[in-house]
């Protein structure tokens, strides 16, 4: 027992002088295991001050009458408003205590000036400030408690020196704000309005151990960061877990969204913050690039810490809470519902967060998406329809779980009809040919017209039965009287080609003469304008009756002769 009690203390003893020289933060040690850390006191040294905007000169050099509203982080009761804010250089030869600027208490008024501090009941905070008289010796006092009530912890009298004094201070159960009050008592000349110098106000928290902490906060627009305007989430449980997920502590945070751990030995950590309930995501991780303000742990809650020593303190462990944003999508042809349509979901930054799929209902649903800009892209359309390439684009609002919904339309994939016409006898192809596709109850739905190829592509059609006539025959050609029905199927993948044949039209050719035979000229009696045929004409038989006189004659003329 004695070797391992022997064996704990040296190796406390290395961590303790591990820590004593790579210390993160300015400190100062109150026990072997414990420090004081700067708490969460603003504008401590009265140098963040507005004078342009909110000041006038007070009568001498570099000293000025300042609204409180130009004087950040410091409120005061002084009926005027006013905060007297005196420089290094002025026309008293008055030098600031630490830096350039400090106050004096008795203003144009009794001037008590305060600051109210978020803190964590239980805490022990150590106050620190510098105090000096003007003129001779003025007197102050520290008031310390909740904004509505505060009691004094210290009264303090100094002459023309600065005088530094500090203190402790406990703060009560509920109590997580508290105000520091620092009010004027007398003055050496007895003025009401001239007299107690401030400067160099400190609070810190007295911490025993490593620490982890920080707050759980509403993030309003989603953003992963911090801003003013988004309220703390009091009642949030947090765990601290080691890195195989053993836990070692437990707390809810404060009514200021607070959490602290404290006693914490050197190693790594995980630090698991749970949501409320489903109706809240955690935001986006890390965003920015001030890591004091924005969202430390992933979409499960969970953030990583590593405790290098037993002095080092980690206050950034931050968590943002947002509402659960939602998108359906509804993808339809007509009225029937699709499956296995695929969407993107892409952010402001245009980085994808997440994908959807429809179902056998033609629905999917996305959620998890922190309040801000969205884009719906479709990248894979349902089997046997076209994609729809038109983007949505919607918002999600915070404190609006409802989905939003969104419809996409598709029709069926198209197809295409492709017709080749041709002279029959030897297959070349034809230009010029018209060709109609007409629906099955005899609509016409297109035409097309072959090319010097002899080609028609037909194309965006429905899947379905089309018929296909020739309406126009190229010049020189018989016009088919062939009627082709096709049938374009569901998700068609090919064209349908098919093929129209035309004859010639043959013009019989005109009879030429034989060699050496007389030329007989055939005279069409119908269209002799000369012969006008009339009932009872003997024309014809004269002509026979002379014809064959003539003949007799020429007969016996031969015979006397020979």
């Amino acid at each position: 027992m004695r070797k391992k009690l022997i064996g704990s203390f040296f190796i406390l003893l290395v961590l303790l002088i591990i820590g004593s020289t790579s210390e993160k933060v300015q400190a100062s040690p109150t026990s072997p295991n414990g420090w004081q850390l700067k708490w969460a006191i603003k504008n401590s040294d009265f140098e963040d001050v507005d004078i342009a905007d909110y000041g006038q000169n007070a009568g001498t050099t570099n000293v000025w009458m300042v609204n409180q509203d130009g004087v950040d982080a410091w409120g005061t009761t002084n009926p005027t408003g006013n905060i007297e804010v005196w420089q290094n250089g002025n026309g008293y030869n008055v030098p600031a205590f630490s830096g350039n600027n400090f106050i004096e208490l008795n203003s144009d008024g009794i001037g008590p000036v305060y600051q109210d501090i978020r803190t964590i009941p239980g805490s022990n905070l150590t106050w620190k400030f510098s105090h000096r008289g003007r003129n001779g010796i003025d007197t102050a006092d520290l008031l310390i408690g909740s904004p509505e009530s505060q009691a004094e912890v210290v009264r303090v009298s100094d002459g023309e020196t600065w005088g530094s004094f500090e203190g402790n201070y406990t703060v009560p159960a509920g109590q997580t704000i508290t105000r520091l009050t620092f009010n004027p008592i007398s003055t050496a000349n007895g003025s009401l309005t001239s007299g107690n110098f401030l400067d160099d106000v400190q609070l810190y928290i007295n911490v025993n151990g490593a620490k982890i902490g920080d707050v759980v906060w509403y993030d309003f627009n989603g953003d992963g960061i911090q801003q003013d305007s988004e309220e703390p989430a009091p009642g949030v449980k947090v765990d601290l877990l080691t890195k195989d997920g053993v836990l070692k502590q437990s707390t809810t945070t404060n009514n200021i969204g607070s959490y602290l751990f404290t006693d914490v030995l050197p190693g790594d950590y995980q630090v698991k913050f749970t949501i409320p309930d489903n109706n809240f995501i955690f935001s986006k991780a890390n965003q920015g690039n001030n890591p004091a303000i924005n969202s430390k742990p992933d979409k499960t809650g969970i953030a990583k810490v590593n405790v290098p020593n037993l002095k080092s303190e980690n206050f950034d462990i931050d968590a943002g809470i947002t509402t659960n944003g939602k998108v359906e999508i509804q993808k339809l042809s007509g009225d029937k519902a699709l499956s296995g349509a695929v969407y993107t979901i892409k952010d402001n930054s245009q980085s994808e967060v997440a994908k959807i799929t429809t179902n056998q209902n033609g629905t999917g649903t996305a959620e998890g998406l922190p309040p801000g800009n969205y884009t719906a892209t479709e990248v894979t359309a349902p089997l046997g329809y076209q994609k729809n390439t038109t983007p949505k684009k919607f918002t999600i609002t915070y404190g609006d779980t409802n989905p939003v919904k969104l419809t996409f339309q598709n029709t069926e994939k198209m197809g295409a009809i492709n017709i080749f016409k041709q002279d029959e006898s030897n297959k070349t192809g034809l230009a010029n040919a018209v060709f109609e596709v007409k629906a099955t109850d005899g609509t016409t739905l297109k035409k097309g017209t072959t090319n010097n190829s002899g080609y028609a592509l037909v194309g965006n059609l429905l899947p379905g039965t089309y018929v296909i006539t020739e309406i126009a025959a190229p010049s020189g050609y018989e016009k088919s009287t062939k009627e082709i029905r096709v049938t374009i199927p569901f998700n068609p993948q090919a064209t349908i080609n098919v093929t129209f044949s035309d004859k010639k039209i043959i013009v019989p050719p005109k009879p030429s003469p034989a060699n050496g035979s007389t030329s007989v000229k055939l005279i069409d009696k119908a269209a002799d304008t000369k012969a006008l045929p009339q009932t009872g004409d003997s024309s014809d038989s004269v002509t026979i009756f002379t014809g064959l006189l003539t003949i007799i004659a020429s007969a016996l003329f031969m015979y006397r002769r020979y």
